[in-house]
C-alpha cells in the first residue's frame, strides 16, 4: 500500500506498506488499462463516499442519471437501504432486486465504456453482481470511526 501524495512514477511498480489509518492509499498501482471498467464506491455512511462519488463524476465517470443529493444512483438504491433484503435467508425481494439491477448493469455496459455507482449497502449484494461488471474497480473509503460518529451526531442535531 502506498500513500497517495506525490507518488513518483518510478515508485508505482512497487507496493509499499502504509498505516491503516492513512488518509489516502493505493492498494495497487494505478491501472494503465483503457478497457471498459466499472467503479464501485464502498464505505460506511458519513465516511466520505459522497465526496468521492462526486469527484468521480466531475472527472467524467458516469455515476448515474438520477442521483440523490448523496450522489447515490436511484436505479441502484431501489432496495430503499434495507440490507435485510440481502441478509435474511430466502427473502423474495432479493431475487427481484438482483434481476432489476442486472438489467441496469447490462444497459450501462452497453451505453458507457466507463461507469460507476455509489451505494452504501452494495457490499451486501456485490458478490451476486460481480460477474456482470466489466473490469471492476473498487474504491474503498475509510475514515476514523470517531470522526464518523461525530458526523452522525452533527447530522442528527441538524434541523430539517
Amino acid at each position: 500500500m502506498r500513500n497517495c501524495p506525490n507518488p513518483r512514477p518510478t515508485e508505482l511498480d512497487e507496493i509499499e506498506t502504509a498505516p491503516v489509518n492513512s488518509p489516502c492509499s493505493l492498494i495497487f498501482p494505478p491501472s494503465k488499462v483503457t478497457a471498459p471498467r466499472t467503479y464501485c464506491v464502498l464505505g460506511v455512511p458519513r465516511g466520505g463516499t459522497t465526496m468521492v462519488a462526486g469527484m468521480l463524476e466531475r472527472l467524467g465517470i458516469f455515476m448515474g442519471q438520477q442521483l440523490t443529493p448523496d450522489r447515490e444512483d436511484s436505479e441502484f438504491i431501489t432496495h430503499g437501504g434495507n440490507f435485510g433484503i440481502f441478509t435474511v435467508r430466502n427473502d423474495p425481494r432479493q431475487a427481484s432486486y438482483l434481476k432489476s439491477i442486472g438489467a441496469v448493469i447490462g444497459a450501462r455496459n452497453q451505453r458507457h465504456s466507463v461507469w460507476g455507482w455509489k451505494d452504501p449497502i452494495a457490499v451486501f449484494y456485490l458478490p451476486a453482481i460481480v460477474p456482470l461488471l466489466r473490469n471492476p474497480h473498487y474504491v474503498f473509503i475509510t475514515r476514523d470511526l470517531g470522526a464518523v460518529a461525530q458526523r452522525e451526531v452533527t447530522e442528527a442535531a441538524t434541523p430539517g
